[in-house]
């Protein structure tokens, strides 16, 4: 995600004005804002209209909580980042003021490295577009495989083979047990074809449970 421009105003002399000043230039929001500051707020409305930037951090001791953002209605998302941003300083403000004036003593922050980056890497596991592929053909098959058993069980019972069939000694329960017999038999040696095919030509991933594959293949055909 590309950083989000902000701009800021602080006209403030004031600790509370250097404060904010340090905190919007901290290098550990480097990666996340890209912070400028203007001299007035009009400047600043101004350039979000033209879309130059995203965002307008306020800060005048006058306003209701000292803070304001002023956002762009074609980057909400990060709007919505520098927002969280504020609000996350503001309140811890609030609190060390709040603190400072109960003469409390040695606070400050404190930086605690709870996030950790760990790159995982699915090198040979990552699926390609031959392996969707694979596996969407492989419920196809299975899908269609209803299809077979219901044509070949219309084919026999209201065709003109059907009636052929009705008039000889076979019974049609025996007949319908053959056709679902044969029906499974050719959907798992497709699936079988399938599965070897994609796995020695193509280098499709299935992983380790092949046998739970089949098992599946099977139950539902």
């Amino acid at each position: 995600m590309d950083k989000v421009n902000v701009l800021y105003v602080n006209n403030e002399a004031s600790q509370g004005g250097a404060a904010f000043e340090d905190f919007i230039n901290r290098k550990e929001l480097n990666d996340i804002i890209e912070p400028k500051k203007i001299d007035t707020v009009d400047e600043g409305k101004k350039l979000i209209q033209n879309r130059k930037y995203d965002a307008l951090v306020i800060y005048d001791e006058e306003l209701d909580g000292k803070l304001q953002v002023v956002g762009s209605d074609y980057n909400q998302l990060g709007v919505s980042i520098v927002k969280s941003i504020i609000d996350t300083y503001s309140s811890s403000a609030n609190s060390f003021e709040a603190l400072g004036k109960i003469h409390a003593k040695d606070f400050s922050f404190t930086k605690y490295d709870n996030l950790k980056e760990e790159i995982i890497t699915v090198s040979g596991k990552k699926p390609s577009a031959i392996d969707y592929y694979s596996v969407t053909m492989l419920v196809m098959i299975i899908m269609y495989g209803s299809i077979y058993a219901n044509f070949a069980i219309d084919k026999s019972y209201y065709s003109t083979v059907g009636n052929k069939i009705k008039s000889s000694p076979v019974r049609l329960a025996d007949m319908f047990i053959g056709e679902g017999i044969g029906v499974v038999i050719t959907i798992m040696l497709q699936v079988i074809i399938l599965l070897l095919v994609s796995n020695f030509a193509f280098g499709v991933n299935f992983g380790s449970s092949i046998p739970v594959i089949l098992l599946t293949a099977f139950s539902l055909s």
